[in-house]
């Protein structure tokens, strides 16, 4: 037993990973009818992925377009996210990828760290016409199949907001309970990593 810092609290929380042991195909059995009628509507788009997307605009997206979440950072918050992600991108643990239309307009995109073995989804975001169009979806299935038959989890991270689990939920995941320490020194931007 570990003894938790003073000036930190534990908390129980539920997070969600997949594994990408399987095929894409034994995969996309788990996924749900909500989930595969998002992607079709998304192949009907002709949407795809851009890879190396940077880091720079997927935070300058998010605050634009989930301002809800955006509200609760400063500049500073923001700074601290943004060295985390070029940093991992630097050691070529990182990875940001976005979904394009047919217009070139950037509809989602995502930010994943890969750790070990498994492929931490940091943070992203989805406009409104993105939301409309399955964009989202779409690009976790792709990034699903990229990386399918591989010795290594797709790691959702936790939260406990209703909706982005049900998203979560849609790929067939597990969900694994945790006890994590929050560290309430840590700057206001990774706390809400592990919070949001």
């Amino acid at each position: 037993h570990h003894e938790i810092p003073v000036d930190s609290k534990s908390e129980s929380k539920i997070y969600q990973k997949l594994s990408l042991r399987n095929s894409y195909e034994e995969i996309r059995k788990g996924y749900n009818e909500n989930l595969v009628r998002n992607l079709k509507k998304a192949e009907k788009k002709n949407l795809h992925i851009q890879k190396n997307f940077a880091p720079e605009l997927l935070v300058d997206s998010f605050k634009e377009h989930q301002k809800i979440a955006a509200e609760k950072f400063n500049d500073s918050d923001y700074q601290t996210l943004l060295k985390l992600m070029q940093a991992s991108s630097i050691n070529a643990i990182g990875t940001c990828w976005a979904v394009q239309d047919p217009q070139k307009a950037i509809l989602a995109a995502a930010f994943f760290i890969k750790t070990g073995n498994r492929n931490l989804y940091l943070k992203g975001f989805s406009s409104p016409e993105g939301r409309k169009q399955g964009a989202m979806h779409y690009l976790f299935d792709q990034f699903i199949c990229e990386n399918s038959s591989q010795d290594i989890d797709l790691d959702f991270g936790g939260t406990w907001v209703k909706n982005i689990t049900q998203f979560f939920q849609s790929f067939g995941r597990v969900d694994c309970v945790h006890f994590p320490v929050q560290i309430n020194r840590l700057p206001k931007a990774l706390r809400w990593l592990q919070r949001s």
